[in-house]
């Protein structure tokens, strides 16, 4: 009951930030996504603050953004033993004879199933965030020869688009 309650005061919270927003109309509502991405790191989050309470210096790693077609281990090793660990003590408990609510149940589900879940997507191969096929195609777009058009036109385009690109970063 108490937990019901901090989740409905912190949505409450929420709703009230939400007021101060550029769209307030557009942007207002529930963020789940931002709430999924938040469990997924917090893994990282608590290595992050061990780190800093116990003075532990280590080298700045730079991430790779895109073409990396390693496997996230730290992503599936922290989320599936999460999901393990509560599932086990879940299963463990029940057998036992433990009383719990059936809140307890429901967050210990939800955790494993959440947990299991953002663990196995570091499985999945996505795609990059930026496809150089649609940098061609805009500059056909752009050209208004969508057929005929010759390789050096649209080297050109991509040229300058390229150029143009990396004057924003």
């Amino acid at each position: 009951m108490i937990l019901a309650g901090l989740a409905l005061i912190l949505q409450l919270c929420e709703f009230y930030r939400q007021r101060f927003f550029l769209h307030p109309r557009t942007e207002a509502g529930l963020h789940w996504r931002a709430g999924v991405l938040r469990f997924a790191k917090w893994p990282f989050i608590m290595l992050a603050s061990v780190e800093a309470i116990f003075h532990i210096k280590r080298t700045y790693a730079i991430t790779r953004k895109v073409g990396g077609s390693r496997v996230p281990w730290g992503m599936l090793v922290a989320h599936l033993a999460t999901a393990c660990v509560i599932g086990a003590a879940w299963v463990i408990g029940s057998l036992r004879g433990a009383v719990h609510s059936p809140v307890v149940d429901v967050l210990a589900e939800a955790t494993v199933i959440a947990s299991a879940g953002i663990g196995l997507t570091a499985l999945f191969k996505f795609p990059n965030p930026f496809d150089p096929q649609l940098l061609t195609a805009i500059a056909r777009i752009r050209m208004k020869q969508p057929v005929g058009i010759t390789s050096d036109e649209i080297d050109l385009h991509l040229e300058q688009d390229n150029r143009l690109l990396s004057r924003l970063k």
